[in-house]
């Protein structure tokens, strides 16, 4: 549901995961290589010179991917971001499970507002944030859902009014338990954590002298 796109050249499913930090996309080769038992091919991204494109072929998007995302990977309608759900095997899933999708999914399409140390996801699909934001609560991580509207070009000229949905992770309590609980899979993103916890530690501090 995160940081997959699908292209269907010459009528054939194929999946790309895009990512410019090498410890997650070189996470991501040894999970594909793990599973299909094959090397996916890895190119480089003409947008910027960091990223590194993971190529899951038609094979592993029919034989892995589309039963594990209830078909939502091979479907044109669903698999597009306002129809994206969490797949059935994470919903039934053990704590365990469900905290590493989580923390796939923030690594995805997670970000931290330097302004407000405050943790967002998100997402068009107004399911799949209900679904994260029960996930989260049952998890113990204090959270809400805000949705907003902007526009989005899709690559055109023209300008269409969008609804996208978000959940916010703020405050001293929310954070240490969002750190503890889920957090991020990247060094980099949890370092960002580490540094708005401390400053809200020393707020919190002066403002009981």
């Amino acid at each position: 549901v995160s940081q997959v796109t699908i292209a269907t050249p010459k009528g054939l499913t194929s999946g790309e995961i895009t990512n410019t930090d090498p410890n997650i996309y070189n996470h991501c080769i040894r999970i594909i290589k793990k599973i299909s038992g094959e090397q996916p091919r890895v190119a480089t991204d003409s947008r910027c010179q960091e990223a590194r494109r993971i190529v899951m072929n038609a094979e592993f998007m029919r034989e892995v991917m589309n039963p594990l995302t209830d078909g939502i990977a091979l479907d044109p309608v669903k698999r597009k971001s306002a129809y994206r759900t969490i797949p059935t095997c994470i919903l039934r899933s053990p704590m365990p499970v469900v905290q590493a999708f989580l923390r796939a999914l923030f690594e995805g399409d997670g970000s931290i507002c330097a302004r407000s140390s405050v943790v967002k996801y998100t997402s068009l699909s107004r399911k799949l944030v209900k679904q994260v934001h029960l996930l989260m609560l049952n998890l113990g991580v204090p959270c809400t859902v805000r949705s907003y509207t902007y526009k989005a070009t899709n690559g055109s000229a023209s300008q269409t009014p969008v609804r996208a949905y978000n959940i916010m992770v703020g405050g001293l309590e929310g954070l240490t338990k969002f750190k503890s609980l889920v957090g991020f899979e990247s060094a980099r993103k949890n370092a960002q954590v580490d540094s708005h916890l401390d400053y809200l530690n020393r707020a919190t501090y002066r403002d009981w002298e």
